[in-house]
């Protein structure tokens, strides 16, 4: 029985490269390039890029009515200031948000990097350069859920 099987085995071994070519490569050839492997690859990436883009938009969806910027004070020393706000997380808690601070003449960019809990809020100043102090304004954009 043994012997039976190592035989058949033996068998179905290619001896030579000719029978490598057409008894293993070709057969994975024609089914690789076949128009059914083609559309399943093909049916695979749409399905993931779905998933990802659904994904994506999931996070990034939370109205900013809810949280909301409290400015605490500007400091100025000629045309360089440093304005301090809070950022306020509303009923729900907040994660990379962002802050865009614009003057008359520069604007500074925010980036959030730690949680803002649920009705919490959190402390940040920016030097930011202005010829006029009242120019400076800060918008909270683009938060999303933790």
């Amino acid at each position: 029985m043994i012997y039976d099987i190592i035989q058949n085995i033996e068998k179905n071994i290619p001896r030579n490269t000719n029978e490598v070519r057409y008894n293993v490569l070709m057969p994975t050839y024609r089914f690789v390039t076949s128009a059914n492997f083609i559309i399943g690859i093909i049916a695979i990436v749409l399905l993931l890029g779905i998933m990802l883009v659904s994904t994506s938009f999931a996070m990034t969806q939370v109205s900013v009515e809810r949280a909301y910027l409290k400015e605490l004070y500007v400091e100025s020393n000629g045309t360089n200031h440093i304005y301090g706000f809070k950022i306020c997380a509303g009923d729900e808690p907040l994660y990379n948000a962002k802050v865009i601070v614009t003057s008359d003449s520069d604007m500074v960019i925010v980036n959030t990097d730690k949680v803002i809990q649920e009705n919490k809020c959190r402390s940040f100043g920016v030097s930011i350069t202005a010829n006029d102090v009242d120019s400076i304004h800060a918008k909270l954009v683009e938060p999303s859920r933790a």
